[in-house]
Parts: C-alpha cells; sequence; structure tokens
C-alpha cells in the first residue's frame, strides 16, 4: 500500500526536539536538556536524558550542527556548545513538514496479545483486560486539565492546551476498545484458534 502509515521511527522525534532547541541559540547538552524538560518534552517525546548527548554527537557527526565552542566549570568535564548549521535548518524545517502530514502506526503490545489470545485462559485474559482498563483510567486522569503543570508563556498554554487534548482523547479511544474487545471475548466472538498439540 502506497499510502499506508509508516511505523513509529523515535529517532526523528528526537532529532526534531534537539534541533528544535539549537535552531533558537546554541547551547551545551546540558542547556539542551534543561530546555526539555522546560518544554515538557518528557510528556510527547520519550527522550531519555542519556540519549541527548549521543543524539548531539550524532547530528554533529552528520554535519547538521556543529561545535560553536568548548569550555570548562571548574572540575567538571569540558562541555561542547552546539550550534545548527545551514544543512541542520534545512533537515529540521523538512523533518517538522514530515511530521505535520505524517499519519505515524505505532507498534502496540495490546495488538501482538490479541494476535495469540488463545494462549493464555479466557479468564486470564479477561482479568488482564481489566487491569487494563484500571491502568487506562489512571493514565487518563494525569492529562486532565486540572493536571496541566503551571506555565507562564501564553503560547506554551496554548501548546500544552491541545497536545494534552490529543492525548487524553487517544487515551479514551484506546478504553473504549478495550471495552469492547473484553465484552467480545465474554460473547465468544474468539472461537479457537487451534487445537492442543496443532499449530493454528
Amino acid at each position: 500500500m502506497a499510502n499506508r502509515p509508516v511505523r513509529d521511527r523515535s529517532g526523528d522525534v528526537a532529532r526534531i526536539a534537539l534541533l528544535a532547541v539549537l535552531n533558537r541559540r546554541p547551547a551545551h547538552g546540558y542547556d539542551v536538556k534543561a530546555t526539555l524538560q522546560r518544554w515538557h518534552m518528557d510528556w510527547w517525546a520519550d527522550i531519555q536524558s542519556g540519549s541527548i548527548y549521543s543524539g548531539l554527537k550524532k547530528l554533529a557527526d552528520e554535519g547538521l550542527i556543529a561545535v560553536k565552542e568548548t569550555g570548562r566549570n571548574g572540575k567538571r568535564p569540558t562541555h561542547r556548545v552546539y550550534e545548527i548549521t545551514e544543512r541542520g535548518r534545512d533537515e529540521y524545517r523538512n523533518l517538522l513538514r514530515q511530521a505535520w502530514v505524517g499519519i505515524t502506526r505505532f507498534s502496540r503490545p495490546i495488538d501482538l496479545a490479541v494476535s495469540f489470545y488463545d494462549d493464555l485462559s479466557r479468564d486470564e485474559i479477561e482479568e488482564l483486560l481489566t487491569e487494563r482498563l484500571r491502568n487506562l483510567s489512571v493514565l487518563e486522569h494525569a492529562f486532565e486539565p486540572e493536571q496541566t503543570p503551571p506555565l507562564d508563556s501564553p503560547a506554551q498554554r496554548a501548546v500544552v492546551k491541545d497536545l494534552r487534548d490529543h492525548e487524553r482523547r487517544l487515551i479514551q479511544t484506546e478504553i473504549d476498545w478495550t471495552k469492547q474487545l473484553l465484552r467480545r471475548l465474554k460473547g465468544n466472538a474468539y472461537p479457537p484458534s487451534y487445537d492442543k498439540g496443532r499449530k493454528r
């Protein structure tokens, strides 16, 4: 299928975030990390602290950013201040364009579990789906408006409002789908997929 949504490429998410910081101003690794925390990127992008430095090194190796200067604070290790290159700005804009129009499919463990539904007992699966619903409910609560962290910038408030709304809608869809799956399993919509001792 030509227009099939692509699988998640988390590397692109990290690249966009790192290039976005450096597109605003030169920064060293700690500054990049602090900026991403201030932007609450832990909610929207799975960028681990330790991967920031390796990500910056990779971008530098590709010529998308360059070391502007190096410095040292007391006995701390030498730090590099990075700045984005013109090539990096072009790459950043291209990644943003792709992100605006792209439809990404994520790898979901639940889909694999459903594919092999006959390898656990129905009673156990029903218990696990009930637990999944509890977990989704907790997650949904974390994205309710009153849980929004205080933000000084009107621009950031607008962005965070819509991103949190997007996340809540996705979680609600997962809740609805899980409830339907539980009903179908209880209603015997899933016949035995194979005889014991014989492959499907």
